[in-house]
């Protein structure tokens, strides 16, 4: 089978290779290695100058399987960049799918991605099936963003409603969805098109495995947290964990915040004004290699403490490395965490919670086993292999079974 997959995240073409921070770029080799071919749609810049060089290769080099072929399309900042150059990126990306889209047994769509308004249209000209994986709520990311002021916010509100609407006819004209997680199916689930629950994974098969437990024998104890530094993370309210662990608690606890993002500085600040010097440390944007691999072993907890959130792989990344996990029940984030399980599930914005699950985890060695041992089992069912597997098997079920496009 041959799957067309338009992505619309951005990435740099420099020197032959491709550089970009897209994770979903390395679960295309799972995808690629039980498919015959991957048709992949990427928006794809080249620099401009010795700047723009330097810029791209800081983010991670993807080398794709032989059996992957790239079709860059037509590169954009943002949606609204998308629609102020809608005329051009609508001609150069209608061509690239016309061109190429023709050799694939069937497309996978994802939502929400501006391209999709364009791919769409050629799909149904060609009558080719496809499939959608929605990955997350435009509504929501509009609306909980502080991005957009004024007339601008208003116009990005107005197009996530049509965008919106768009997508639920995109869905309902599929063979098939996937949803990153189940609160997405319950807002764009239809009863035309059947519904899959589905998420990626970057973890290997021999990635898995149970290291010494972290027995926090000198005392310590160290938390990790791995992702953007922005508001909506949640992240003030892990820093008042700490500081209340460590002021009020006593117990000597440290935490490693790996990642970028624009609530950086404020994040430091707070640290500063809370007086946690020495014991929070911003390690900056950390790629997945040794240098990860290395924070993880050293870790003792991981925590997630987001105020909204998909199905985040990075928590199946924490449990191969044997961490026991402290994350928020929102988003997809349950159809990973089981309470009490392989991890604690903890209210969104509420430092004592999370206080209190570090407590609980540092202090009964029992229940950090029964964590560990329940994280590990997860993990090995969910490998990138596996769940790309999973993947491909329902997009040949629904293939067999589906209809053109409507």
């Amino acid at each position: 089978m041959k799957c067309a997959i338009i992505r619309d995240s951005n990435c740099w073409l420099c020197d032959g290779a491709y550089y970009s921070g897209d994770t979903f770029l390395q679960f295309v080799n799972d995808l690629a290695r039980e498919l015959d071919e991957v048709i992949l749609f990427l928006p794809a810049k080249r620099p401009a100058d010795e700047a723009e060089r330097m810029e791209a290769v800081k983010r991670k080099k993807v080398v794709f399987e032989v059996n992957v072929r790239v079709i860059p399309t037509y590169p954009y900042r943002n949606t609204y960049n998308f629609y102020r150059h809608f005329p051009e990126v609508y001609r150069h990306n209608r061509r690239a799918f016309r061109e190429n889209v023709r050799g694939a047994d069937i497309a996978l769509l994802f939502v929400p991605h501006n391209n999709d308004l364009i791919a769409y249209g050629v799909l149904k000209a060609l009558k080719m099936p496809y499939m959608v994986y929605v990955i997350g709520d435009v509504k929501e990311i509009i609306s909980g963003g502080d991005k957009y002021k004024g007339l601008m916010r208003l116009l990005s509100v107005a197009a996530a409603n049509f965008e919106s609407w768009f997508y639920k006819l995109l869905i309902r004209r599929s063979v098939g969805s996937f949803f990153l997680g189940s609160a997405l199916k319950g807002i764009y689930g239809s009863e035309k098109s059947p519904s899959y629950s589905a998420f990626t994974s970057l973890v290997a098969e021999d990635e898995v495995y149970r290291r010494n437990p972290t027995p926090m024998e000198d005392g310590k104890v160290r938390l990790l947290y791995i992702g953007r530094t922005a508001h909506e993370k949640g992240l003030g309210h892990l820093l008042a964990a700490v500081e209340a662990l460590y002021k009020e608690d006593g117990l000597d606890v440290h935490l490693r915040v790996c990642g970028d993002g624009h609530a950086l500085i404020d994040l430091k600040a707070e640290s500063a004004r809370r007086g946690l010097a020495g014991r929070v440390e911003f390690m900056g944007f950390v790629p997945k290699g040794v240098a990860l691999d290395g924070i993880l072993a050293e870790s003792d907890v991981f925590v997630l403490p987001s105020l909204s959130e998909g199905v985040p792989k990075v928590l199946i990344e924490a449990m191969s490395y044997g961490l026991p996990i402290i994350a928020t029940d929102v988003g997809g984030v349950p159809d990973i965490i089981k309470h009490g399980e392989n991890g604690f599930l903890i209210k969104p914005g509420t430092a004592a919670e999370i206080a209190t699950a570090v407590k609980m985890i540092a202090r009964d060695g029992a229940l950090r086993e029964k964590l560990v041992d329940g994280g590990l089992r997860f993990a090995r069912e969910h490998t990138s292999s596996k769940q790309a597997g999973s993947i491909v098997n329902v997009m040949r079920e629904r293939l067999a079974a589906g209809r053109g496009c409507d």
